[in-house]
């Protein structure tokens, strides 16, 4: 495994790739379990973070998100998806998300072409030179993975950058 530190200790980095494997094994693995299991987590997830899941639920439901569901299946088609909603921000360590998935396409490229990382990202503090920054390395980062590894109708990273409400709502499958 390559660490690249940006400033954080080898025990904060460390954390973060392991929550970062942790989620996204749930990630790929929620599918195998079952509806009853996903709702499960996603219900204590989401009263964890202090959200209404009966209105998320609701609006879930709704026509706008229904709207996003398929154009997000548009783009992706029936593969697999592995999906972050963030604030681009350095502290988000969207890039390093990127950076892991390309790794896990290098080390298994039996997985190129079969799983797609959708990333649903808004702006912040975009007056901050810093953040602009790094909203530019996001950007690059994912065009210089999906053309790496990119073919035929497969994107490997999806990239949805806006600021807008029912894209950074969780979506069933």
């Amino acid at each position: 495994i390559l660490f690249v530190l940006h400033g954080f200790s080898a025990k904060t980095l460390t954390l973060h790739l392991v929550r970062l494997l942790v989620l996204t094994a749930l990630l790929v693995m929620l599918p195998q379990w079952g509806n009853q299991a996903q709702e499960l987590l996603q219900t204590s997830i989401l009263n964890g973070l202090g959200i209404d899941p009966a209105n998320v639920e609701g609006v879930a439901k709704g026509a706008e998100a229904n709207e996003w569901a398929a154009e997000i299946r548009r783009r992706v088609g029936n593969r697999k998806i592995i999906g972050r909603t963030d604030r681009i921000e350095p502290s988000k360590n969207i890039v390093t998300s990127f950076e892991a998935f390309e790794q896990m396409l290098d080390v298994h490229p039996e997985m190129q072409g079969t799983v797609s990382f959708v990333a649903s990202v808004f702006p912040s503090r975009e007056g901050v030179a810093e953040y602009q920054a790094y909203n530019r390395q996001v950007q690059d980062v994912a065009l210089r993975i999906n053309a790496k590894f990119g073919k035929g109708d497969w994107e490997p990273i999806v990239l949805y950058s806006h600021d807008g409400r029912m894209r950074v709502l969780p979506l069933k499958p």
